[in-house]
């Protein structure tokens, strides 16, 4: 793990000030991370900023649920086999949001953690308590529904910008040979995926308790 660390921080041009093993009976691995943002850098959270604002999927989902929180919800078991990771590829499709970022394209941001496109995207409808938006989410693969919806592939980041800017994003992900699709619309007060979800945002909350945790 700590070559796979190591290793991840090179391809990412990340240097790695000062490193330490402790031995434990468990495994335990913990980074801390220090940055010094330039000035005028643009920063974003997750949550939706506007209404009609279009959501693009950087990346690709490949389907695969082993060692997330549905297989272990469902079965009580990670499985086997973790996501794949391509460092290389990783490291392309963080270039794409930087670059977008900084141009002033994106909106907002998120990746595809704990509970895949599902949960990623619900949180992304709530993340503002004071501002609720919904979004309606049409995407089709060749994965059965669970795959589909809470497969926690890596190296994919779902964002959000205006329908001017779509041209200009898609420019960038072809310079950095990374896929892109626009997947959905930002809008109502429903998170809607395909025809398996439809909830409205205020259910969402009540389940899981938002914002009163945080």
């Amino acid at each position: 793990m700590i070559t796979g660390i190591s290793s991840a921080a090179t391809v990412l041009n990340l240097p790695v000030i000062a490193r330490q093993v402790v031995p434990s009976e468990k495994l335990n691995v913990v980074v801390g991370a220090v940055g010094n943002p330039e000035e005028n850098r643009r920063s974003y959270s997750m949550r939706f900023r506007d209404e009609g604002d279009f959501i693009v999927m950087l990346g690709t989902l490949k389907g695969e649920l082993g060692g997330g929180v549905y297989l272990e919800t469902i079965l009580g078991s990670l499985g086997t086999d973790a996501p794949e990771l391509d460092m290389v590829f990783e490291d392309r499709v963080q270039r794409v949001a930087r670059e977008a970022t900084q141009d002033g394209i994106i909106k907002s941001m998120t990746t595809l953690g704990p509970g895949g496109l599902s949960s990623s995207m619900a949180l992304a409808c709530i993340a503002d308590p004071e501002n609720l938006l919904g979004c309606e989410i049409y995407i089709h693969r060749k994965f059965r529904d669970d795959q589909l919806l809470f497969g926690e592939s890596q190296s994919v980041i779902i964002v959000t910008l205006h329908e001017r800017h779509l041209l200009a994003l898609e420019k960038i992900t072809q310079l950095n040979q990374v896929p892109s699709a626009t997947i959905g619309r930002v809008r109502g007060d429903r998170f809607i995926v395909n025809e398996q979800i439809n909830l409205s945002l205020k259910d969402i909350q009540t389940a899981l308790d938002w914002p009163a945790k945080r």
